[in-house]
């Protein structure tokens, strides 16, 4: 197969109608780009009596790996104080870490950058040796 029909296979093996924004699509493409496997977009996480945590932007459930997309606007949806909606987030995180998850948090920035994957990447390969 030529390279382009390669590369066109990919982005249609790549859709996905779960992603709720331009920023997470990119992420995937990202993923995919870095050849980090496993990462299902829109995830419901519970604890352990089955009660709800969070639905994360994206999870690798076998490696407890969360990566969450981070867009100008979330801090306004919950609230119209961002710092009420960027408190309740940082409880939110506490509860995924207590729960022996990995969260990276990916910013705009960042989806142009390989720095934040490579990091997600080495945590797949060595889950627990890399800080976030």
């Amino acid at each position: 197969m030529r390279t382009r029909q390669r590369r066109i296979a990919a982005v249609i093996d790549n859709i996905d109608s779960r992603r709720e924004s331009i920023g997470e699509s990119i992420c995937a493409v990202r993923f995919v780009e870095h050849s980090i496997p496993g990462f299902e977009p829109q995830v419901t996480i519970v604890d352990e009596q089955g009660n709800f945590v969070a639905r994360t932007d994206f999870a690798n459930e076998s490696v407890k790996v969360i990566a969450e997309f981070d867009g100008a606007g979330k801090y306004y949806l919950d609230s119209t104080d961002p710092k009420i909606a960027f408190e309740h987030e940082r409880q939110r995180e506490y509860q995924l870490r207590n729960l022996g998850y990995t969260v990276f948090r990916i910013k705009w920035a960042d989806l142009f950058a390989a720095d934040v994957f490579l990091r997600i990447k080495a945590m797949m390969a060595n889950p627990r040796s890399v800080q976030t």
